[in-house]
């Protein structure tokens, strides 16, 4: 899940705005996590699954920093095959 993540977004090359926002919600992590569950009805069929773990894993301690840290490994590793 965390991988995929990642590479989506580093191939869309919002690696940089998700990590400013990742730091941002630090502190609103739950509000964050229930929000997106309430906006599970919008989320089609399938969609409703992945809604439900990635607000599973917003609710965890270390999941903001778990993501951090593997988009700041995605963009090192870029930087470096330039």
């Amino acid at each position: 899940m965390l991988e995929g993540l990642t590479s989506a977004l580093q191939a869309r090359r919002l690696t940089m705005p998700a990590l400013f926002v990742l730091e941002m919600i630090k502190p609103w992590r739950f509000v964050a996590s229930q929000l997106l569950l309430m906006s599970q009805p919008l989320w089609g069929g399938s969609g409703r699954q992945a809604v439900d773990r990635y607000a599973a894993w917003l609710d965890t301690p270390d999941g903001i920093e778990t993501l951090q840290m593997a988009l700041q490994q995605a963009r090192a590793n870029e930087t470096k095959s330039r």
